[in-house]
């Protein structure tokens, strides 16, 4: 049985000099979380030459145009790059200075140094809009424990709540947080362009909305499932995929959630 995510314990309030490679969202994201503390970003780096300068002058960061031109005081480099460009990035930078990636889905072992890890927070992030790392859970993985006190320490300047997971129970979390966030919210996407169809306003749906995720607060999602594939109510199924004729893609939807949902519950509701 693997291990569960163990909440740790606060430690002292000292500053740190970290390098920033990346300026996307998780990049952003981070500074802005770390405004006015004692963190101090010593060097931001791109591939993009025109987004580290805008990057810098943003944030008045320093920026550097090569990795070898890292600072020697930096206490480790943050990679919020792509996921397929981590193991790249890595093998350019300097091999005495730790390198942690904010990755989800990659193992920690795609970094090839003796001082490595993971700082990944379960968060829907986009640059510039509203969003606060300030109580989210942050998940790490470390080659040591001095690599994981400064981890630990960035995450409660931030304000986050720390959490210990392996490469194996992150990918767990990753897919999870998919089907929760992004999944949801493209289905939600979809609800809007049906609507828009017939000039119904979206905000109609927002009380609906916003009951569920309040509900969820207390109780289970399983608790709180309804609608028509719950009841196996096949007179409204087939009604449903009747209306949606000509949307090919939208009614595989419907089908293939309609029989999920079928398959967990009506077999107890006989």
């Amino acid at each position: 049985m693997p291990v569960r995510p163990t909440f740790l314990l606060s430690h002292s309030m000292n500053g740190m000099n970290i390098a920033l490679v990346g300026t996307g969202n998780v990049a952003w994201h981070f500074v802005q979380a770390t405004k006015n503390t004692s963190i101090r970003w010593n060097a931001v780096y791109s591939r993009n030459i025109l987004h580290r300068q805008e990057f810098s002058l943003a944030h008045g960061i320093p920026v550097i145009d090569e990795l070898e031109k890292l600072p020697l005081d930096t206490d480790f480099v943050l990679l919020a790059i792509s996921d397929n460009a981590i193991s790249d990035i890595d093998s350019r930078i300097p091999s005495h200075l730790p390198v942690i990636h904010t990755a989800g889905a990659v193992d920690i072992l795609m970094l090839q140094r003796a001082q490595r890890g993971v700082l990944w927070t379960l968060q829907s992030l986009k640059k510039n809009q509203p969003g606060s790392l300030k109580g989210a859970p942050f998940f790490i993985e470390s080659s040591d424990s001095v690599l994981s006190k400064k981890m630990k320490l960035l995450v409660e300047i931030i304000g986050g709540v720390i959490y210990e997971a392996n490469s194996a129970q992150r990918t767990t979390l990753h897919i999870a947080a998919v089907f929760a966030n992004n999944f949801t919210n493209h289905l939600l996407t979809v609800a809007h362009g049906l609507l828009q169809k017939e000039d119904i306003p979206f905000d109609v749906l927002r009380p609906i909305i916003e009951s569920q995720y309040e509900k969820l607060q207390t109780m289970l999602p399983s608790q709180i499932q309804t609608g028509p594939a719950f009841r196996n109510d096949q007179n409204t199924i087939e009604k449903h995929l009747e209306s949606l004729a000509g949307l090919d893609e939208v009614k595989n939807i419907y089908r293939v959630m309609t029989d999920s949902i079928i398959k967990k519950y009506y077999d107890t509701q006989l």
